[in-house]
């Protein structure tokens, strides 16, 4: 077991404090998967193919502690300095303070800790229905239909499927039409440990 940082926006941590996401993609540097193979990381981390070994950087069992926008600021209640996370913020905190990028967060600042509890590869377009929404989609019932709803996004927009919705925000993330390359991805699935401070482990 190993304790690694992991970086989310801001959008993605809400869902985090909410809750409501308990899975992540990311790009494989190694896009030569064939899908004949078998694409098993769950015993320790590594994939044994022909050409190569593949390893994938978070395993089974890890401890992840989330880098997110942070900031330094007066403590309200006496003296000191206090630190503020944009994804627990107001729109006028938010507008007031200094922020700091994800990548500079020490480890010692973070608040959200997660647990890996399964690895698989995948094509981005073959994401299911329910993992979709362990991404963070949400289903609406809107005017007697169900719709589906890109949390980085206006709640006007809706889309008629999940992994559509899915889609939309890849490329929100990822750049305009990056969902059409189709990567192989890492799909981690994790438990929240917490979402307020280092846990007892």
């Amino acid at each position: 077991m190993k304790e690694l940082p992991i970086l989310f926006s801001t959008p993605m941590v809400n869902l985090l404090d909410l809750r409501r996401k308990s899975q992540t993609r990311r790009i494989c540097k190694y896009q030569n998967w064939s899908y004949q193979e078998l694409y098993d990381f769950n015993v320790n981390g590594i994939h044994s193919k022909k050409d190569r070994n593949v390893s994938s950087k978070y395993q089974v069992g890890d401890i992840l502690w989330v880098k997110e926008t942070f900031a330094k600021g007066p403590y309200y209640f006496g003296k000191g300095e206090s630190t503020f996370y944009k994804a627990a913020c107001g729109e006028q905190m938010i507008s007031e303070l200094k922020w700091k990028s994800s990548l500079f967060m020490p480890k010692e600042l973070a608040r959200v800790w997660l647990r890996v509890t399964h690895v698989k590869v995948e094509r981005l377009q073959s994401i299911s229905f329910n993992d979709a929404i362990n991404e963070g989609i949400r289903l609406v019932w809107y005017k007697n239909k169900t719709f589906f709803l890109n949390p980085m996004i206006s709640s006007d927009n809706h889309f008629p499927k999940a992994d559509i919705a899915f889609m939309n925000l890849w490329d929100n993330i990822h750049g305009e039409q990056s969902h059409g390359k189709n990567p192989w991805v890492f799909a981690y699935m994790f438990e929240i440990l917490s979402t307020s401070g280092r846990p007892t482990l």
